[in-house]
């Protein structure tokens, strides 16, 4: 049940704007009447990562007259690149999939024309969608405040916006051959054994749920690997309690392809908002020749389909991800921002623009040798 805000008069409205920690009762109220479901800055997302995994600075609330009007997670950086010039930098963790602020929606310009000019350093936001409400009312904050704003790096990513029904969707989504083989792969699989496709209830006991997706993922290339979630038990505690805190607030989807009671694949995803985003998934190499993968991702389409409600299901995958993307034909325009405070000398902000672009071809010139070096895969 979405929680009532307190409304602000327009005497309200006239007092001063303040940054202080944010407050979970406040946080997750907002995250009913928010501009743009932000499943990435709520907290039973970002407060197990900050508890557990650690971060200089809690979660930064925007307060006017007591009520909380934003959440924007940072943590404060001193730029080896330019000594000196400090910037508040999206909260990363091997959790991330957008640094998009929580904003209220009717308080949107003020709250983030204070996220721009209050904080006194430069912004770059990580991983946010810049063709909604959250990127017009950016556009128009940084023009009042005359804050520079820059596109360091653009990219799509593979979605979801479901509309009909899945069988119409499935039938116009792949070509007749595409069709076949998906079918012959499912009744391959169901000639061995029982196959069972099993959505997650609520009430249900998590606990086998989750032991399950981390046995399957350390089961695969990422356990011989040592990068399997289970591998790392500061990971596997903050996921569990991440999850937890969604099955509690009714916000969590898990599905499971199951052979004979053994799952061969699995997949959770966070709902809010009209708004889904997927998390991991994990399945059974010794069945990969019929993709259970693949048939994991049609089961959770259907089951997203059928919920009635969402507008959009953000994959949350990288860039021309060799499966998701022959899957979900939809796409979402994503951008790191650099953002500089208002008047910021533009050879200043050039300078900055041109240090982090120095820095980020470093970066993946050093990863791609990297993952050349381990075959690394796609994940």
């Amino acid at each position: 049940m979405v929680q009532p805000l307190r409304k602000l008069t327009k005497t309200d409205e006239a007092a001063p704007i303040a940054l202080a920690p944010a407050r979970g009762e406040d946080w997750r109220a907002l995250g009913g009447h928010a501009l743009e479901a932000a499943g990435g800055t709520m907290p039973a997302w970002i407060e197990p990562q900050v508890q557990i995994l650690g971060s200089s600075s809690p979660p930064l609330g925007i307060w006017q007259k007591g009520r909380l009007l934003g959440v924007v997670a940072l943590e404060r950086q001193n730029a080896r690149w330019l000594p000196g010039w400090p910037v508040d930098v999206s909260f990363e963790t091997p959790f991330f999939f957008s640094g998009l602020p929580l904003i209220a929606e009717d308080r949107a310009d003020a709250a983030i024309e204070s996220l721009i000019a209050d904080r006194g350093v430069p912004l770059l936001l990580k991983s946010i969608p810049i063709d909604g409400p959250f990127w017009d009312a950016l556009c128009r904050a940084t023009r009042k405040l005359n804050a520079p704003v820059a596109i360091i790096a653009q990219w799509q990513r593979a979605a979801l916006r479901p509309g009909g029904n899945y069988s119409a969707w499935f039938e116009t989504n792949f070509e007749r051959k595409r069709r076949k083989e998906y079918r012959r792969w499912r009744a391959r699989l169901g000639e061995m054994g029982k196959l069972e496709s099993l959505n997650w209830k609520q009430g249900e006991r998590l606990d086998p749920w989750f032991a399950d997706f981390l046995a399957l993922e350390a089961k695969g290339w990422k356990g011989k690997r040592g990068s399997a979630i289970g591998c790392d038990a500061a990971l596997s505690d903050c996921l569990r309690s991440q999850l937890e805190q969604l099955a509690q607030a009714g916000h969590l989807r898990f599905w499971s392809i199951r052979l004979d009671g053994r799952p061969i694949a699995s997949l959770f995803a966070h709902v809010i908002g009209g708004k889904a985003w997927l998390g991991k998934i994990a399945f059974d190499e010794d069945h990969a020749k019929y993709s259970p993968g693949v048939l994991q991702i049609l089961d959770a389409t259907e089951a997203l389909f059928a919920e009635g409600d969402i507008a959009l299901a953000d994959s949350c995958a990288a860039p021309d991800h060799p499966m998701i993307d022959n899957i979900w034909r939809d796409r979402i325009m994503m951008a790191d921002l650099l953002i500089g405070t208002p008047n910021m000398p533009p050879a200043r902000f050039k300078a900055m623009m041109a240090a982090e672009a120095f820095r980020r071809r470093g970066r993946n010139a050093a990863k791609d040798v990297y993952n050349r070096f381990i075959r690394r895969q796609k994940s």
